[in-house]
């Protein structure tokens, strides 16, 4: 290299140092400022810091208030935390997201204690809303009851000239009151023959309790809320999540409109939770459906921080409460000549491995409802068939 090239690229590499150390250069100034604090940064169990500096979505610095302060400029919001705790936002790894939101404005029993109190809970909730076309809820304890399910009799005091459907805390039954039997068209000729149960007392007459999918006899009689109240619904549930720290949730079912109403917050600003939905799938879902699924899967790929729409959700059994779950052996308490005293599978095992198997190579992770030993054993047996199949690695399924 002659002498006149070594002086520029002497020049150059000099041009570089300075650039690289001149305060000229403006770095990316803190969004946010949290101060004075008592911030749990995670590494162990005594790891605290007075104060943190955000950027966008990203902690970029911790440290004492007063060398965190020092990289604010006017732009920055500080906030003096007096004190008080933060950590990490906690992450819901099973919800039903939409329903849930939904139901801040319907009877809500999660709380109640007794059944008297779920009782004069609901009871003060007709009384406030007596505009509802119907009273629907959820939160009842199958405990409250001494056959374990509700009645006409244990319920007589909703027995009122409106129709009332609330669901069970687990959202697996329901009880209907006599105004939604008749609505609903059910009575004592009423046969269901899917997975779950009419419930009928021992004269053959329908209790008011509904098990699994025989719910549908009266709740697809509900009136479904528009778009723009599921809208709404949801932007009360994000304020409620985020005022209790709730900051990521993987949701355990959905449908396209559910995956749509978040994109639509998400394109607004207002989706102030990562939030991972999952479509519901059973041996009804055609072809055409899982390419769908595929289809907006792929489209909204994995690098959006706060939605994805990669997994599916399967309902193999009920629960144990209901007698649903599907068991290897029958229910100790199950009275003689019970109908499927061991419980039962919601579809027959092969097309549920088949579906594993096409959801597992299309990519989706594949979420299990299954309580039973014997629906755990054929969940975990379609997940190792699927994958030694597919020669899938690093899936994250779950049960």
């Amino acid at each position: 290299m002659n002498s006149a090239y070594s002086k520029i690229f002497a020049l150059f590499l000099c041009f570089l140092f300075l650039i690289s150390c001149s305060p000229a250069v403006k770095e990316n100034k803190p969004t946010i400022i949290l101060t004075n604090g008592h911030i749990w940064t995670g590494r162990d169990s005594a790891s605290f810091v007075q104060a943190l500096a955000i950027t966008g979505n990203t902690i970029t610095q911790t440290g004492t208030t007063e060398t965190i302060l020092a990289l604010a400029d006017k732009e920055t919001k500080i906030i003096d935390l007096h004190g008080k705790l933060v950590t990490a936002g906690f992450n819901d790894a099973h919800i039903h997201f939409l329903s849930g939101s939904m139901g801040l404005s319907e009877v809500e029993l999660s709380s109640t204690l007794t059944l008297e109190e779920a009782i004069a809970t609901a009871l003060a909730f007709i009384q406030q809303n007596q505009n509802k076309e119907w009273v629907t809820g959820r939160g009842w304890q199958y405990t409250f009851f001494k056959s374990g399910l509700p009645d006409h009799n244990t319920m007589k005091a909703l027995d009122i000239n409106k129709p009332i459907f609330i669901k069970a805390y687990d959202g697996h039954s329901a009880y209907a009151n006599k105004k939604a039997l008749s609505l609903a068209r059910v009575t004592s000729s009423t046969k269901f023959n899917g997975f779950g149960e009419l419930v009928k007392d021992k004269n053959g007459i329908p209790t008011g309790a509904l098990k699994e999918d025989a719910m549908s006899l009266v709740g697809d009689l509900v009136p479904p809320p528009s778009y723009e109240d599921k809208l709404n619904a949801l932007r009360k549930g994000l304020a409620l999540a985020a005022s209790l720290g709730i900051t990521t949730a993987q949701n355990a079912n959905g449908t396209e409109v559910e995956v749509a109403l978040f994109k639509e917050l998400l394109d607004s600003g207002e989706l102030t939770m990562r939030y991972a939905a999952a479509f519901s799938v059973d041996d009804k879902t055609t072809a055409e459906q899982i390419e769908r699924y595929t289809t907006i899967k792929d489209s909204i790929g994995s690098d959006n921080s706060f939605l994805r729409a990669d997994a599916v959700k399967f309902m193999l059994d009920g629960v144990i409460e209901s007698h649903s779950a599907a068991m290897l052996k029958p229910y100790e308490d199950a009275l003689p000549n019970a109908k499927d005293a061991e419980g039962s599978l919601s579809m027959p095992v092969a097309n549920y491995q088949e579906l594993v198997k096409i959801l597992d190579q299309k990519g989706f992770r594949i979420y299990t409802h299954a309580i039973g030993d014997l629906g755990v054993r054929e969940a975990l047996n379609a997940y190792e068939k699927a994958m030694a199949e597919n020669k899938s690695v690093d899936r994250r399924h779950r049960i």
